[in-house]
């Protein structure tokens, strides 16, 4: 059962992570094309994969924990149930809940399920930074490999092309 879920925590948080990442690609290549190309671009996007797909892991990690919350939900003795399963005693260890025999399941379930809430929050958060800091350094290659040269090239060239030809202006073709 624990490595199911592992698996499943492995699969659906590279599953989120690609997803998060072609969205974020697919809006920097909406507003500019020169912002996803070049080694910067690919760099930024590999981390974001990296780096979120940590993140959405533990995401669904915290997930699948809560589920393991909501059964305690069925039990009627605290400490019996947290020794049925040890990663959610690990956890109620850490969080300083002391699993004693007069101890009420649903004060351990609220404590468990608020933490792993705020946890599931900051994870989230963390997934949000690392979109932000990839659309940032994505616009940052964007400008520098972009537009000032090449819309100099092509003024430059047009200019050469109107000198070149002995036409009225009125009469030349514009090349778009």
């Amino acid at each position: 059962m624990i490595i199911g879920n592992l698996i499943g925590c492995i699969f659906w948080g590279a599953l989120i992570a690609i997803v998060v990442t072609a969205a974020t690609y697919g809006i920097c290549r909406a507003l500019s094309r020169q912002s996803v190309q070049g080694p910067v671009a690919a760099v930024a996007l590999i981390a974001l994969l990296v780096l979120s797909g940590a993140q959405c892991t533990m995401i669904t990690g915290a997930v699948y924990a809560r589920d393991y919350v909501e059964q305690l939900a069925e039990a009627t003795d605290a400490a019996a149930s947290l020794s049925q399963y040890p990663q959610l005693a690990s956890l109620a260890k850490k969080l300083h809940i002391e699993a004693v025999a007069d101890t009420s399941i649903s004060y351990v379930r609220e404590e468990l399920t608020s933490a792993l809430g705020s946890y599931i929050t900051r994870r989230a958060l963390w997934t949000l930074a690392f979109v932000v800091a990839t659309l940032v350094a994505l616009a940052w290659a964007g400008r520098k490999s972009g537009g000032y040269a090449r819309t100099t090239r092509s003024t430059s060239r047009h200019r050469h092309d109107s000198l070149m030809d002995d036409r009225p202006a009125h009469h030349r073709r514009r090349r778009h």
